[in-house]
């Protein structure tokens, strides 16, 4: 039977707890496919494969990813979820293979699930090209495997030594492969490919290590495939002198050049100079002409080589500026780079700032889907002075349930690790009541199970056992969980590219699907149940990675260098000039030898201050008139091993469970862990509850113990902000704003027991937790000084004002960056002491800035507009979470005035 998302959303309509819930539906029809042809033929093992697996015509986007990639380009591809990518990088693998015996390709995957997934696909490709026509020949010796942590150690030389497709993910190229790499010497020198999916999904902290993983991947591949001098010849210099072992030399010193542009001269000889730090990277390199030559011959897909295929190749799409203009020049011996996404804003900028290289933006997708409904679902006031709403973990419990006994198969995304569990546990009680035979066909998927476990979900999910799930975000990205009809999204999920993402979940070929977006109580969420136009209607955001990071590249130059000795050439006069203003070619950056600091971008010199200063590198002096300048790691150590890509503090957490001779049953970042298991925490896993009975901050670990308890915790923190120096400043309507470097405090000081179904609060209990410490970037406005007494004379309180507009503002700051409101810290404070005035500021959650508060501030009057809007809008009298109420909030939210908060955001906008 056909699922019909119309009847079902009717059918709710008409059931005795219905409540006007439903706030709206937005119906996509159905979309025809589009075909383009191929520029370029494919030889005959890879079209008879192609034809083997039901591949008779290419969808635009996928034949413009694969001319553009057969003419050796870097390619993006950025299209909408199950729109067929992976062939945009598969076909260019295997025509590298076909062609070359000796070709590899690496896969990169952000979770090990779609490793897995991914291996699938290609064995499937693979038993097709191995069936097609013996007069077509077959890919030779095309063996693929994954390799990450979960990889047997007996397997591991076996797949160093055959597997021609190594299937990974960063975190396994980072702490095992790179610094590893003469294992590894026969793949490297022979890498052609280096396919990154998913690449939206590496912002932030983890996208900037991840860009940092990339370059040092150029620079390993570098040591055996060489790289490109002035004359245009890939490989004509090898860089067997950068191996460990070899001469080795020197240091570098800063200026800047007058009239603005930032220049870095590395000199010899003379200490590190500290006395400037450059604004901007340059762009990278440029395309491959070998790869060129070897994509005129290739085919397309089809007995009499006429498959149709796609247009010519996009120059930058919708972005011409981020991609740049294509440099003649050729770009170092090495692999291409192809990258998929989903749809973003900057999806060219955020390749090159991943790789440091240019890119061919593809984005006119030309993939069919069926039609689709996707509604907006709002829980019901139970107070509508207090603007209390039902929970909506109750709400999605409810219609999860409906779903699943209606025979849809349904995936249920959440924002939290706790709420996939008490969703889960939320079900399985309706189930028992209403349909018991269908409580094991419910299961819960998040990071941090073991792998077994996952594995087993996955498959589960994929052959139809299970008919439904509560997940994160883990099974956001493209794994293939056979043909899902339904998702609900409990909460916004903090980007529009995530929004489609999961909503892309479900959907059948031309089957009909329905998404339903559930809002919390948060200002994000409220804000587009109340302006639902603006969600359908909104661009998308820009995925914000900062690999320049000071405090990233402090983490990851000593693993360079640990890889091969980190080098930056010098000119006749001994001095080397880099002009980031210009940006960089492939003259520039490799012309004559390698150049890191060219590779590493303007952070270089100030890490390398810190890493020269703490002894963790050392320089050592030219060898010969050819000696470049050049810096080694000096510990016997290894240093990848504590550089966590996924945790800006680099280490693990382990929960240990007493009951079951304490077993680790999860690992998590080192950060998350005082939020997540403090003493007194519960501590949920597969939907059975745990209490937190020791927490050891400098073991690393927390001890819990099985428990029967109708509530869950939730911490409080606390935030200080600290003015280190300005760096920038605009002037407003009515005030200052600034942008600036900040040093952040934060602790979690105590915890709330929420009880389940009914969210009352239980009760407040304090913690005396270790503190954390960074340096970040902050945006922050002045407010004047007569403020407070014309908000007295009105009846109002001034700091609670601060305060509400200081919450709504960090709670509607998403809607501008693509960040989640976890990521943002924020301070209020009537009298600051760096400033002896009333302050309000809001800054990035993460050492060294990630360029959240850089977005806000360029934004700013936008910010304080939207702010004001949902602030006023919002139907509660004295302010609520859809507002002004922060679930962080170490001051358990008191004072808040949300009227006065209405008057500050007015005058800041003039108004």
């Amino acid at each position: 039977m056909v699922f019909d998302p119309k009847a079902f959303l009717a059918e709710l309509q008409h059931q005795r707890g219905y409540s006007n819930q439903l706030v709206y539906a937005h119906l996509m029809p159905a979309r025809a496919p589009r075909y383009a042809p191929l520029k370029q033929r494919l030889s005959r093992p890879v079209a008879a494969a192609l034809r083997a697996g039901g591949v008779e015509r290419l969808y635009t986007h996928q034949a413009e990813a694969i001319s553009a990639a057969l003419a050796g380009e870097n390619v993006v591809v950025a299209t909408s979820t199950a729109s067929g990518k992976t062939l945009c990088f598969n076909v260019p693998v295997m025509e590298a293979l076909a062609r070359d015996p000796l070709a590899r390709a690496l896969y990169l995957y952000p979770t090990k699930a779609l490793a897995q997934d991914q291996l699938g696909k290609w064995q499937s490709l693979l038993a097709a090209a191995q069936a097609a026509s013996p007069a077509d020949g077959a890919l030779a010796n095309a063996e693929a495997a994954t390799y990450d942590g979960d990889t047997p150690q007996a397997a591991r030389a076996r797949i160093r030594k055959r597997a021609r497709v190594l299937i990974t993910n960063p975190d396994m190229l980072h702490v095992g492969i790179l610094p590893n790499h003469p294992l590894w010497a026969e793949f490297f020198r022979h890498l052609k490919y280096v396919i990154i999916d998913e690449a939206h999904s590496y912002r932030g902290v983890f996208g900037s290590q991840v860009a940092c993983v990339l370059r040092r991947l150029r620079r390993v591949c570098a040591l055996y495939q060489g790289v490109a001098t002035e004359s245009g010849e890939p490989g004509a210099r090898p860089l067997r002198n950068l191996l460990p072992g070899r001469r080795r030399s020197r240091a570098a010193s800063g200026r800047a050049r007058p009239g603005g542009s930032s220049t870095y001269a590395l000199r010899l000889p003379g200490p590190l100079r500290r006395n400037a730090v450059p604004a901007s990277a340059g762009a990278g390199e440029a395309g491959d002409q070998e790869a060129r030559q070897r994509g005129e011959d290739a085919g397309s897909i089809g007995r009499a080589g006429s498959l149709p295929g796609a247009a010519r190749p996009a120059q930058g799409s919708e972005e011409p500026s981020s991609a740049g203009p294509r440099p003649a020049s050729p770009q170092p011996a090495g692999p291409h780079f192809i990258a998929t996404s989903a749809t973003i804003a900057n999806p060219g900028e955020h390749f090159s700032l991943l790789t440091g290289l240019p890119v061919t933006v593809i984005t006119d997708d030309g993939s069919p889907h069926g039609a689709r409904v996707f509604a907006l679902w709002n829980p019901p006031f139970l107070d509508r002075a207090l603007a209390a709403r039902r929970s909506a973990n109750r709400e999605a419990a409810d219609l999860f349930t409906a779903l699943v006994t209606s025979g849809v198969r349904t995936i249920a995304f959440t924002r939290a690790r706790v709420v996939a569990e008490l969703l889960l546990r939320y079900t399985r009680d309706q189930l028992k009541r209403s349909a018991p035979d269908l409580m094991d066909k419910v299961a819960a998927y998040r990071a941090g199970y073991m792998p077994a476990e996952r594995r087993r979900i996955e498959r589960e999910l994929f052959q139809g056992r299970l008919r439904g799930v509560t997940a994160t975000n883990a099974l956001e990205l493209g794994i293939d969980v056979g043909g899902l009809d339904a998702s609900l999204l409990v909460g916004y999920p903090s980007t529009i590219a995530s929004l489609w993402q999961q909503a892309g979940r479900a959907g059948r070929g031309d089957a009909p699907s329905l998404a339903i977006l559930i809002g919390l109580d948060n200002p994000l969420d409220q804000y587009y149940m109340r302006h639902p136009a603006d969600l359908f209607g909104r661009p998308h955001e820009h995925a914000l990675i900062d690999p320049d990071n000071v405090y990233v590249l402090q983490r990851h130059l000593p693993c360079a260098a640990h890889e091969a000795p980190l080098t930056v050439p010098v000119r006749d006069d001994g001095e080397r000039t880099y002009d980031y203003e210009r940006g960089a070619g492939a003259d520039d950056q490799l012309a004559g030898g390698w150049n890191d600091e060219a590779l590493f971008g303007p952070g270089f010199v100030e890490a390398m201050v810190g890493l020269e200063d703490s002894g963790v590198l050392r320089y050592l002096a030219p060898i010969g008139e050819e000696g470049e300048q050049r810096w080694v790691y000096t510990r016997s150590d290894y240093p990848a091993q504590d550089v966590s890509l996924r945790d800006a503090e680099g280490e693990r957490f382990a929960v240990l469970n007493a009951a079951d001779g304490y077993k680790m049953i999860e690992e998590l970042d080192a950060s998350s862990a005082p939020f997540r298991v403090h003493p007194g925490a519960v501590y949920l896993h597969q939907g059975e509850s745990f209490l937190v009975t020791e927490y050891n901050h400098d073991m690393r670990h927390a001890i819990v113990t099985p428990a029967e308890g109708d509530y869950y915790t939730q911490p409080r923190e606390l935030s200080d902000v600290r003015i280190i120096r300005s760096l920038r400043h605009r002037q407003m309507a009515n005030t200052s704003a600034y942008l600036g470097q900040v040093r952040a405090r934060s602790q979690v000081i105590g915890y709330r027991r929420i009880q389940q179904f009914s969210e009352a609060v239980l009760g407040d209990e304090p913690l005396d937790m270790p503190g954390t410490e960074f340096t970040t970037i902050a945006l922050w406005w002045d407010l004047p000084p007569e403020m407070p007494a014309d908000l007295a004379e009105r009846g109002l309180d001034f700091l609670g004002g601060i305060h509400a507009a200081e919450h709504a503002c960090i709670g509607i700051l998403p809607l501008f960056a693509m960040c989640d409101r976890w990521d943002i810290g924020g301070l209020s404070t009537p009298r600051h002491p760096d400033t002896d005035g009333a302050q309000i500021f809001i800054y990035d959650g993460f050492p060294g800035g990630v360029g959240i508060a850089e977005k806000g501030f360029e934004l700013l009057p936008e910010l304080w507009s939207a702010t004001l809007e949902l602030v006023q809008g919002c139907p509660c009298t004295d302010g609520c979470p859809s507002c002004v109420q922060s679930p962080k909030c170490g001051n358990f939210n008191h004072p808040l005035d949300k009227q006065a908060a209405i008057l500050i955001l007015r005058w800041l906008l003039g108004r």
